[in-house]
C-alpha cells in the first residue's frame, strides 16, 4: 500500500515470499512507466528497513492472536476439490520435503506465535544478510522514457556496495 498508493511509484506493486527448494524469498516486484529502476530499488530498500519500527513494533500480542486464528481458521479447512489436494501433496514430493501435514504443523506453530518471535525472525532473516543471507537486486531499465536511466555497473561487487549503503 505505501509503495503503490502513497508514493505512487508503479501501478504493479507487490510483495510475497517465495518457495524454491529449501530456501525462503521475500520478493518485491515493482512496475513503473514514471520513475527509474534505481529510486524504485531505493524505496523497496527504505520499506524494508522501516517496517519493523512502522508495522511490527506497533502491533499487541491480541492483533497476533487474531490474525494467527485467522490464518489457522483457513490452513485447517479441508480442501474443496481433489486437484487442490493432489496439488499440494505433489508440491511435496517434487520439492523432496514429503511434509503431508503441513498445513497442520503451521497451524501448531501459529498457536504458540509470541511477538518477539516476529521481531526475532525480522532481525535474523530479513534484515540480517551478513548471517549468511544473501540479497538479489533485479532492475529492467527502458532505454527511453521518463523512467530511463543510466544502466547501473554489471558487477556484482558494485551492486552489493550499493546495497550495503542503503541497509
Amino acid at each position: 500500500e505505501d509503495l503503490r498508493t502513497k508514493q505512487q511509484l508503479g501501478y504493479i506493486v507487490s510483495c510475497g515470499v517465495k518457495v524454491l527448494s529449501e530456501s525462503r524469498n521475500l520478493s518485491f516486484v515493482v512496475q513503473s512507466s514514471t520513475s527509474p529502476a534505481e529510486k524504485l530499488t531505493s524505496e523497496i530498500f527504505k520499506f524494508v528497513l522501516n517496517a519493523r519500527q512502522k508495522f511490527l513494533e506497533p502491533i499487541t500480542q491480541k492483533e497476533i492472536n487474531s490474525i494467527a486464528k485467522g490464518i489457522i481458521l483457513k490452513k485447517t479447512q479441508p480442501d474443496k476439490k481433489l486437484a487442490t489436494e493432489a496439488t499440494r501433496n505433489w508440491n511435496e514430493i517434487a520439492t523432496g520435503r514429503l511434509q503431508f501435514d503441513r498445513r497442520e504443523q503451521e497451524a501448531r506453530a501459529l498457536l504458540t506465535l509470541k511477538k518477539d518471535d516476529i521481531l526475532s525472525y525480522w532481525d535474523s532473516y530479513i534484515l540480517g544478510l551478513n548471517n549468511g543471507r544473501g540479497l538479489l537486486v533485479s532492475e529492467v531499465i527502458p532505454k527511453q522514457g521518463s523512467a530511463s536511466s543510466k544502466l547501473p555497473p554489471k558487477t556484482f561487487a558494485s551492486k552489493l556496495s550499493i546495497s550495503n549503503k542503503l541497509l
